[in-house]
């Protein structure tokens, strides 16, 4: 087997498991926060496997990531609500941006502990506390005013939590300070 082979399979066998665990931490392991009488904030790990997919493999095999957990995890369980192609294409951009940006961070092939915070809190805050509100109000009708502040105080608690599950995960498997498997 040629190593782009073994490249190729390792990156499909872990983006599939990610996947899957994406899909049971989102539809079955989460919660939802009721906003009185004009809706829900869910909250749980479902995006941390997306995210763990683009700083482990790559922003391509993120978002592919992202949206496969999504897509399959919609047909899987929809959870009351119809399928909207934006939420889609957040939960591509929770595996495409912490993939681009933990580029951008390292230095010289090596990955920092900074850098991969700094990727995940940039994620969480672009997709969980601006585009997600804004698709939910524009298509769903969920006021920004009762919508943003919950999210705000769930980033403040989720962004540490997904960033100490982030490094203990790749400290254990080497890869902080090490070259990167999406470099391999």
């Amino acid at each position: 087997m040629s190593n782009y082979s073994k490249y190729r399979t390792t990156h499909l066998v872990i983006g599939s498991l990610l996947s899957a665990l994406s899909i049971v931490a989102t539809r079955f392991l989460s919660f939802q926060v009721f906003i009185g009488g004009i809706g829900a904030v869910r909250l749980g790990f479902g995006p941390l496997p997306i995210i763990f997919a683009g700083l482990l493999l790559g922003p391509l095999w993120g978002g592919a990531v992202g949206f496969i957990a999504d897509t399959l995890g919609f047909f899987v369980n929809p959870m009351g609500g119809g399928f909207l192609p934006p939420i889609t294409l957040i939960a591509i951009l929770r595996g495409v941006i912490p993939g681009l940006l933990v580029k951008v961070c390292s230095r010289r092939g090596k990955r920092d502990a900074l850098g991969t915070v700094l990727a995940i809190a940039l994620t969480q805050v672009i997709t969980g506390l601006v585009l997600t509100p804004l698709v939910l109000w524009r298509f769903l009708g969920v006021p920004l005013i009762a919508n943003v502040p919950i999210r705000l105080a769930a980033q403040v608690i989720l962004i540490p939590v997904y960033s100490i599950v982030s490094l203990s995960v790749m400290k254990s498997m080497s890869l902080l300070n090490n070259s990167t498997m999406q470099e391999r």
